[in-house]
């Protein structure tokens, strides 16, 4: 399905100060490299993550003394897509033991898909606008089989069609005059392609906010604000009710992954 009216609006009316990127489906991380110590991976919560992707050790291929590198690892499926279930499924993410480890490197290997820097050759990037940092980034590194600059474009509408019609999870759109934020930033906004499905729910729980819906397959969806009160009434009146749920893909289990309640069917 493609995106909603809200969402055209918001791209047909974005200045020149914004830009695109494809919105990969991974794990965010940053790669910090040193000349006279290599390559070191860590995860968003600042934990060291080196051991579990021994092939980012020998194959960033840069010019530069230092860098810090900000960015997601994916792994692509048959379409080329970043596909975060295949990553869980090899264990990537997850394993600790050496031997394993190696054996699944060289069977699904990692790619790290860069979109910020924040320093090259001690110097610190974080104040420069976006655009400047991302000229300085595609001057620092060559892009290989593990290491990749995310794709980007200034036609935001032309590259959502584009991950339309590849399959891919969507966009995040920039303001290119943005500082580097620790945390996600408000100059950002992400745009998912979800789909559509009508589910069947005879159960709910409560919660302060509302409702957890639930059938028997398994399958949960929280329904919250004013739309739970009648969601309420009608299963504790018929004990079933038809939703329709936005989502953004189905695993290999028959479960929605990210469910969101978006009506009731009449």
């Amino acid at each position: 399905m493609e995106c909603g009216v809200a969402n055209k609006e918001i791209i047909s009316h974005l200045s020149s100060e914004f830009i695109a990127d494809v919105k990969e489906d991974g794990t965010r991380a940053e790669v910090i490299f040193q000349r006279e110590k290599g390559v070191k991976v860590y995860s968003k919560r600042n934990l060291e993550i080196t051991y579990r992707y021994p092939e980012l050790l020998t194959n960033l291929i840069t010019d530069c003394d230092s860098l810090i590198l900000d960015g997601e690892l994916i792994m692509r499926n048959k379409q080329g897509n970043s596909d975060f279930a295949l990553l869980q499924s090899t264990g990537r993410n997850l394993l600790q033991q050496r031997l394993l480890i190696n054996l699944q490197a060289k069977r699904f290997p990692i790619i790290f898909v860069v979109f910020d820097i924040l320093q090259r050759n001690g110097e610190d990037l974080r104040n420069l606008p976006l655009w400047k940092r991302r000229e300085i980034l595609s001057n620092s590194f060559v892009q290989n089989k593990y290491y990749e600059l995310i794709k980007s474009s200034t036609d935001i509408e032309g590259l959502f069609k584009e991950t339309l019609s590849k399959g891919k999870e969507g966009i995040i759109i920039k303001n290119i005059n943005s500082r580097y934020e620790e945390r996600r930033s408000e100059k950002w906004l992400k745009i998912k392609h979800t789909k559509e499905r009508d589910i069947l729910f005879t159960d709910y729980e409560t919660h302060p906010k509302g409702l957890t819906l639930k059938n028997d397959e398994g399958i949960r969806v929280a329904c919250n604000g004013y739309q739970s009160q009648a969601v309420k009434e009608k299963l504790d009146r018929e004990h079933r009710i038809l939703i329709t749920i936005n989502y953004l893909e189905e695993t290999r289990n028959g479960m929605y992954r990210q469910p969101v309640f978006a009506k009731i069917v009449e």
